[in-house]
């Protein structure tokens, strides 16, 4: 029997695990360019300043002495460039005193070795900080996740089944498309009168 994958928390990540971790992100999130309206995806510079933050926690899944997952964690909301720090603040001000609002920035692992227990490995872990501190955690879910792979469903209900939680819509962004373009639709009937 293959020895169970361990989770690790680093404050940073270096060296050939960063280069390793890179290109699986690249992987795993480049397809959302297409996908999704909102920018998902970040910066080679952007990817090794957060991995090299150690106000944001790594938690690294290990099969042996490989490195096969992924998960970014923080209660240091300013690390997070696509959130309002002050949303949350406002909105939870006895956890914002305590430092005990968290949020979890992406999870992924190494497409060939899904079924090695990565992701629940480190989502438990994750799920484990948040309780210890008597905390809260923000995440989000692009539309596609959500309405096409089902991981928002899939999330809660993975989460649920280890501790009771209750999980909120808190907020949502949707995007709309002005078409003024004479492309395809003909021509615009002249105004009465």
């Amino acid at each position: 029997m293959a020895d169970p994958v361990k989770v690790t928390v680093e404050t940073e990540i270096k060296g050939p695990t960063l280069e390793g971790f890179w290109q699986l992100y690249r992987q795993a999130f480049l397809p959302l360019q297409t996908l999704s309206a909102a920018r998902q995806v970040l910066t080679e510079d952007e990817f090794i300043a957060e991995m090299t933050d150690p106000r944001v926690d790594k938690y690294i899944a290990w099969d042996g002495d490989e490195a096969i997952g992924l998960s970014t964690l923080t209660r240091h909301l300013e690390t997070v460039p696509w959130i309002s720090p002050e949303y949350f603040r406002a909105r939870y001000p006895d956890h914002a005193a305590r430092g005990a609002i968290f949020y979890l920035g992406f999870t992924l692992t190494h497409p060939e070795k899904r079924q090695a227990g990565a992701y629940v490995a480190m989502i438990s872990a994750v799920i484990a900080a948040i309780k210890d501190a008597d905390g809260i955690c923000g995440y989000d879910v692009s539309a596609y996740h959500r309405d096409q792979l089902n991981y928002a469903d899939n999330l809660e209900r993975f989460i649920k089944r280890r501790e009771p939680a209750d999980i909120d819509l808190i907020d949502q962004q949707t995007y709309f498309l002005l078409d003024l373009s004479q492309g395809d639709r003909g021509e615009i009937p002249a105004a009465a009168g």
